[in-house]
């Protein structure tokens, strides 16, 4: 869990999809502020594995 330095709100994490990059960070609800951007590898997205146990705990 990370906790925004300004408000001290703890940060939801979000992922950015663009024709040029994929990016993961984290993002402050009450004042917008943001982490660093991190770069993700497609081979490292894993959307299937992970919809399938969401569906399978339905």
């Amino acid at each position: 869990m990370v906790l925004c330095k300004k408000c001290y709100v703890p940060m939801v994490g979000v992922m950015s999809f663009s024709k040029e990059r994929h990016e993961k960070f984290c993002r402050c609800p009450k004042c917008r502020g943001e982490t660093r951007h991190q770069k993700i590898n497609d081979n490292d997205l894993s959307f299937k594995e992970i919809l399938h146990k969401t569906a399978n705990k339905k």
